[in-house]
């Protein structure tokens, strides 16, 4: 199965990206989620694979202030926290899709509830 690409990422509004797909899905990420699922070796326990960020520990007012292409495969953002270590694969920017048909994709496949909209998971 191919992977989608992004045909746009955008900032939509102050603290909000949205990244549109080549297969017409639209995903609307909180900044503080896009956060909070970083999955650079400081955030996830290389060994493991257990995030070492607690659940809701970003604050809201975590933005991004600059977006740049990795390769043809992913993209790296850098936070006003100052944390730029991770690289988002398209394929784990989708695995996280905070849209309500990607959660309950992801609850039909038995994976955790994924809050990364800013929003607590219902």
């Amino acid at each position: 199965m191919a992977i989608s690409q992004p045909i746009s990422i955008e900032r939509t509004a102050p603290r909000a990206i949205r990244i549109t797909w080549d297969d017409g899905h639209v995903s609307d990420f909180a900044t503080s989620g896009l956060r909070e699922f970083c999955g650079c070796a400081n955030c996830v326990d290389e060994w493991t694979g257990v995030t070492r960020i607690a659940p809701g520990s970003i604050p809201e007012s975590v933005d991004v202030v600059e977006c740049e292409h990795v390769g043809s495969y992913a993209v790296r953002f850098v936070f006003t926290d100052a944390h730029s270590d991770g690289i988002y694969s398209w394929q784990r920017l989708r695995k996280y899709c905070p849209c309500e048909s990607c959660a309950i994709e992801r609850a039909g496949a038995g994976r955790s509830e994924v809050s990364v909209s800013g929003e607590s998971p219902e």
